[in-house]
């Protein structure tokens, strides 16, 4: 998102915004798999991403899933043999 900023007296001063919304995402189990569902937006594409620590520097996410379709309702990405792990992350990204 590009912000610009007018006071009328000044030039124009443009700026670069990057904006981060959360939108509820849910995890269900499988026997030992974890399921992420997530909302989408017909037209996007997403990638869900997994974490079995947080807090490295930098940190380390692995790609579960890539280029999944948006379809306007909860898609779903499963990770399979999830519960195997002490811990999880997950993260779901729009691809540009």
């Amino acid at each position: 998102m590009l912000l610009a900023v007018d006071d009328g007296i000044h030039a124009v001063a443009y700026d670069a915004v990057r904006v981060t919304i959360s939108l509820p995402v849910s995890i269900t189990r499988d026997r030992n798999d974890a399921i992420v569902h997530f909302p989408t937006i017909a037209g996007k594409n997403y990638r869900v991403e997994t974490a079995t620590f947080l807090g490295g520097s930098p940190q380390t996410w692995t790609t579960l899933l890539d280029n999944i379709a948006g379809t306007g309702n909860l898609s779903d990405a499963r990770h399979t043999n999830a519960f195997a792990y002490p811990a999880c992350f997950y993260r779901v990204s729009v691809l540009p």
